[in-house]
């Protein structure tokens, strides 16, 4: 019986398949070995009252929207202007205590936010940021 070059390139793929799945198999092996280690291994931080891992106790990087909040927030509190000095870690401190938010990416959210044209940036001895007044009748310009 004469092996055509469709059922001999067919042959080498099942082979190759099935040693796929050997190895597979071997590494599923592996990883859940790993698994039961990594988990055993957080089981005794935990009864060693080590504090949480990393993975469980990772933070959402705040949104533009939640940073924009924030520092409106903030600008009422403080009589529409803060310096610009004390605004990140303020907006930092707000978003962590109010929205459990990380500080993750807040630096970039904030250039963005205040670009706006909402905001007015006052260079002078210590730079101000306040809010511009936005005359009756107009749409702002805040998009997420």
């Amino acid at each position: 019986m004469k092996i055509t070059s469709l059922e001999s390139i067919r042959n080498g793929l099942v082979t190759q398949l099935n040693e796929l799945d050997i190895e597979f198999k071997e590494k599923q092996m592996q990883l859940d070995e790993l698994k039961g280690t990594r988990r055993q291994v957080a089981a005794a931080i935990k009864a060693l009252g080590g504090s949480r891992l990393v993975s469980e106790a990772a933070k959402p990087a705040p949104k533009k929207k939640q940073v924009q909040q924030a520092i409106d927030e903030l600008l009422t509190d403080n009589q529409g202007q803060i310096a610009s000095d004390d605004l990140e870690t303020l907006v930092a401190e707000k978003l962590a205590t109010e929205q459990g938010c990380s500080a993750m990416g807040l630096a970039l959210r904030m250039r963005e936010v205040l670009a706006l044209d909402d905001y007015l940036v006052r260079n002078g001895v210590g730079r101000q940021i306040q809010r511009k007044e936005i005359p009756s009748g107009t749409i702002s310009n805040t998009t997420n």
